[in-house]
């Protein structure tokens, strides 16, 4: 309906990673899948500017924040709300 396309990542090549891509060939969102998980989960990733800037702002508005970490994907942190929701942001190279 929207002409998005499922590819594998030729950058993890043992994963079971799927990148869901829009018709221009951006990523919008990835699949993973692991035979060992005890249930489904979701994950949500927002992708930003500037990690360690955006975490800082978590923070400041009551939420906390983990590590910022480095990947060969970009510069992320999980981030906790106010109330309790976990979810990850990335600055991507």
């Amino acid at each position: 309906m929207f002409g998005y396309t499922l590819d594998g990542n030729p950058d993890l090549p043992g994963a079971d990673f799927t990148f869901l891509r829009r018709p221009d060939g951006k990523e919008i969102g990835g699949i993973m899948g692991s035979p060992d998980a005890a249930a489904a989960v979701w994950a949500t990733t927002f992708e930003v500017a500037d990690t360690p800037a955006t975490a800082g702002r978590a923070v400041r508005a009551g939420g906390t924040a983990g590590p910022v970490e480095d990947s060969r994907y970009g510069s992320f942190a999980t981030l906790t709300d106010p109330f309790g929701t976990e979810f990850s942001v990335i600055a991507r190279p």
